[in-house]
């Protein structure tokens, strides 16, 4: 279970697609249960991956 690699996806397909910036669409629940670590690792990539995504859009645009 990478909560980072799975949050960057998630957040640089939503900043690339020009979607809100919304972190409980994704975050699957099973595995927040499963590692309390797993949320914050998460969050730390998803921000990292709308930031990017969002650059990457700007940039092709």
């Amino acid at each position: 279970m990478n909560g980072y690699s799975d949050g960057f996806n998630a957040g640089y397909s939503d900043g690339k697609n020009g979607k809100s910036k919304n972190y409980q669409r994704h975050i699957p629940k099973l595995k927040a249960l499963v590692s309390g670590n797993y949320v914050d690792t998460f969050i730390q990539g998803y921000d990292e991956g709308f930031s990017k995504g969002i650059l990457d859009k700007n940039r092709n645009s």
